[in-house]
């Protein structure tokens, strides 16, 4: 009789649109590995995704659970949760997405990064590609290094700005995933990933998984990128939780970690809210230095200081002035697609 060997690692899809679902699953079904058991979970959406779904369900280990109501409109984090409530004890669990895409070597890569020997941890991630609604390759960002400690990850997340974290480009265990209490809960999920990450590697940092990149969609519908006007107040807000979690979480570490957000966190703050489209009205602005003055214990006119300080800076970087700086920078990770 062959060996059966068990299934190691969930992927759990919460799904809404069906526009690029298919594409998604595709990916799932071009992997050399196919030890996994995909979870879709339906969040009530007026579109058929059962039947996309049915033209996977014989090349997919596949479960399908359309929910009667819709959770992830009002609370993402809490649409997330359920959908990951489906799976079965898989000691490994992976958050896709709807709309992304996996190279087909990247639940190879996964499986040998958690046997060759390397640092033990919670949680792994892969690099990234950006692509567009077309599934076009267009941006690739900083690449991760091999392996982060707590300390360098929260200093990553702070100060790099040509590095990014997204929930479908990382692996994580069930042990952490419990003991932590599930993923952080900030407003349309703004941020949650971010935290999830930090909490999840305290304390046995991040690896890397080299080789095989996830293909991460910007499109016009997405939160986290072309509505972020539309979602503008849950942004604002979402970013005060964020920050006052971080604050909480490095004075919880102490030492480097404390020391760093008490020097870095600020301007963290100040360059997040520097980037909405139109600019901050007069009272989203009092808000936010307001906000700075009590967290960090800054007087009113250091805070007033310190953000206009960002903010020009901010003007600067986006100017005609910076452009060839950018355009170049743009080609050359272009080159690298």
């Amino acid at each position: 009789m062959a060996k059966v060997t068990p299934v190691a690692l969930a992927i759990v899809i919460p799904a809404f649109r069906v526009r690029h679902l298919a594409e998604a699953l595709a990916s799932l079904v071009s992997q050399t590995n196919p030890n996994f058991r995909v979870y879709v979970g339906d969040d009530a959406s007026p579109e058929p995704l059962k039947q996309i779904v049915d033209r996977f369900i014989d090349r997919l280990d596949l479960k399908y659970e359309r929910f009667d109501s819709n959770l992830g409109g009002n609370d993402l984090v809490a649409h997330w949760r359920r959908c990951i409530s489906l799976t079965q004890r898989e000691p490994w669990l992976w958050l896709f997405a709807d709309d992304d895409v996996m190279e087909p070597e990247c639940v190879a890569c996964f499986y040998e990064s958690i046997r060759d020997g390397g640092p033990l941890t919670d949680v792994y991630r892969f690099q990234m590609d950006f692509i567009n609604d077309h599934s076009v390759r267009y941006f690739r960002p900083s690449a991760h290094p091999p392996y982060e400690d707590v300390d360098e990850l929260l200093k990553g997340l702070l100060i790099d700005r040509h590095r990014a974290w997204r929930a479908q480009d990382h692996i994580f265990s069930r042990h952490a995933y419990e003991r932590c209490g599930g993923i952080v809960d900030f407003p349309k999920a703004i941020y949650s990933d971010h935290a999830t990450w930090l909490r999840f590697a305290d304390p046995n940092g991040v690896r890397t998984i080299s080789g095989p990149r996830v293909l991460w969609r910007n499109h016009p519908s997405g939160t986290s990128s072309g509505m972020r006007e539309a979602h503008r107040e849950n942004w604002q807000t979402a970013i005060r939780l964020y920050v006052k979690w971080l604050a909480d979480f490095a004075h919880d570490r102490g030492g480097a970690s404390e020391e760093l957000f008490r020097k870095k966190g600020a301007n963290f703050f100040f360059r997040q809210v520097c980037i909405f489209r139109p600019k901050l009205n007069s009272s989203e602005r009092k808000i936010a230095i307001r906000f700075v003055q009590v967290l960090f214990g800054l007087s009113s006119l250091v805070a007033y200081g310190h953000f206009y300080f960002t903010l020009v800076w901010h003007r600067i970087a986006q100017s005609s002035l910076t452009r060839p700086v950018r355009k170049w920078r743009m080609k050359s990770r272009l080159r690298n697609l």
